[in-house]
């Protein structure tokens, strides 16, 4: 089926929405997971990460294997799979039977994130792609919006399983809608490598400042991002938790189209990025002394959209062939699995034992480590070049 590059990178992007609505369905239903499964947050916490562990071992297999059996293969079987697991955990089964099918579901996720965002760079012309890696990066927010929008309304009218029955049948139409309209064979696909070559093209990824780079800051980005939002609904009430809690991820999005799209005209993406946490950090450092406020936090959130836009808009610039585009999403999509892993259970681990104040500090440390990180990195790219 012939169709334009428009339509495949809504249908991409559409898909990429169900990969956030993986994590978006358990913060969304983690009050009444309290109820069902009695325990410490930071147990149901780990329902929320697990899904990372996968990630944190298999990022840049997956990249690799993304690129050797096709982008759009693999992507539709990540639906596929996706979906089959929500139904599964739309049963709300034993505990120990939705952790695992949680780790499982990581498999999913992480094709979804490298297998999308490299085929819309490839279906997009050069001189739009940061567009269009902007639209990506508002994915995760988007996913959120409409997860916190519509689920508590889905679990009230049709129970705690509904927003997994939801995202079950999301996940399936849009296995059908890639395989429709996205064309096969959209690049060439390399041989997928023995496991010492593998372990070779790891060490390669991991000390390449160019390969590594979006994926080093990722890492504290998605430390701070679900934590936030899975924590503050705890620390905030009334208005600030029913109005501007549900705005945060919105403010994300509207600060990615707007504020970073016009930086990325005249910026490489990754100074927009480290403009995105010094502010960030500077907005964690005021919390520290100023009263608790819902509206802080939509300023931390108008930062972090320049990092999210800036970030992925990083990975086509700094790497120009599609199989280092694939691993520099797959370590990307490692590092992002590790920071999604140890964020929301530590951010409660800290809160219960700490208080608020440590999640500040938590926040602080985060986003002074993406932007140390980011500064290495781009002073070995400058010394390969000279």
């Amino acid at each position: 089926m012939t169709t334009s590059p428009l339509l495949r990178i809504a249908v991409l992007w559409i898909a990429g929405l169900g990969a956030s609505m993986q994590f978006a369905k358990i913060t969304v239903s983690f009050p009444t997971l309290q109820q069902i499964y009695p325990g410490s947050d930071a147990t149901l916490g780990l329902l929320l990460s697990s899904i990372s562990v996968l990630g944190v071992l298999l990022g840049l297999v997956a990249g690799q294997m993304v690129a050797s059996f096709g982008f759009r293969r693999m992507l539709v079987w990540a639906l596929v799979g996706g979906g089959i697991l929500s139904g599964f955990q739309s049963l709300l089964p034993d505990l120990g039977w939705f952790m695992a099918s949680r780790v499982i579901e990581g498999v999913s996720h992480l094709s979804i994130v490298v297998a999308a965002p490299t085929l819309m760079a490839l279906l997009t012309p050069e001189k739009w792609r940061f567009l269009s890696m902007t639209l990506w990066s508002a994915f995760f927010g988007v996913g959120y919006a409409l997860t916190t929008a519509f689920g508590p309304w889905l679990i009230d009218t049709f129970g705690a399983g509904a927003v997994f029955a939801t995202h079950a049948i999301y996940m399936l139409l849009m296995s059908v809608l890639v395989a429709l309209f996205l064309p096969k064979g959209a690049t060439e696909r390399p041989p997928f490598p023995g496991f010492v070559a593998l372990m070779k093209r790891h060490v390669a990824a991991y000390s390449s400042p160019r390969e590594f780079a979006p994926g080093a800051g990722w890492l504290f980005y998605t430390c701070t991002f679900v934590s936030l939002m899975t924590v503050l609904p705890l620390l905030l009430e009334g208005f600030d938790r029913d109005v501007l809690i549900p705005m945060l991820p919105i403010a994300s999005i509207l600060s990615s189209f707007t504020i970073s799209a016009l930086l990325l005209r005249s910026y490489a993406a990754v100074t927009v990025v480290q403009i995105g946490l010094a502010a960030s950090l500077v907005i964690s450092a005021a919390a520290l002394i100023l009263p608790l406020n819902g509206w802080l936090f939509v300023a931390l959130f108008v930062a972090l959209g320049l990092v999210q836009s800036g970030s992925f808009a990083a990975v086509p610039q700094l790497n120009t062939e599609p199989a280092s585009q694939a691993l520099s999403n797959g370590a990307m999509a490692q590092m992002g699995n590790l920071g999604n892993l140890v964020g929301t259970p530590l951010m409660f681990a800290l809160l219960t034992s700490l208080g608020t104040t440590s999640v500040y500090l938590m926040l602080m440390v985060c986003f002074g480590g993406a932007i140390a990180a980011h500064g290495w990195l781009a002073h070995l790219r400058r010394r390969q070049a000279s």
